[in-house]
């Protein structure tokens, strides 16, 4: 009776770390896009945004919401009405959650990996 229910264990283990990992992978992917001033400027090219509004305008305005974003600074700008900044402080607090799932993806991850490690039969990579 105990092997079986600890087979169940390392098997619901084995089942959270790779959920872990599949949700880790797609936040570091979200994360890694969102906070890429490279990817906007792409983006705003394509869609004709240069073309209604001056670049260095778009740029300064873009660092303002990529560090309102990054670390909940205020956006003193006059370029956003108040519905747009309202719809920022949304995305900023979804930004923030995402943040912390990632980190206690990375963290349950990293555990679940060490104590799986055994019977997983990964080879060793160094």
């Amino acid at each position: 009776m105990f092997k079986k229910t600890k087979v169940d264990l390392v098997n619901c283990m084995k089942i959270l770390l790779i959920i872990s990992i599949v949700v880790f992978v797609i936040l570091t992917n979200i994360r890694s896009i969102t906070f890429d001033e490279q990817w906007y400027k792409k983006e705003f090219s394509k869609i004709g945004v240069y073309e209604e509004f001056p670049e260095k305008e778009v740029q300064k305005n873009t660092e303002k919401i990529l560090l309102k974003l990054k670390k909940n600074v205020p956006l003193e700008t006059e370029f956003f009405n108040e519905r747009e900044k309202a719809h920022l402080n949304d995305v900023q607090k979804l930004i923030q959650k995402s943040t912390i799932l990632w980190y206690i993806t990375l963290i349950v991850g990293t555990i679940l990996l060490i104590f799986n490690y055994k019977s997983l039969s990964i080879p060793l990579l160094f």
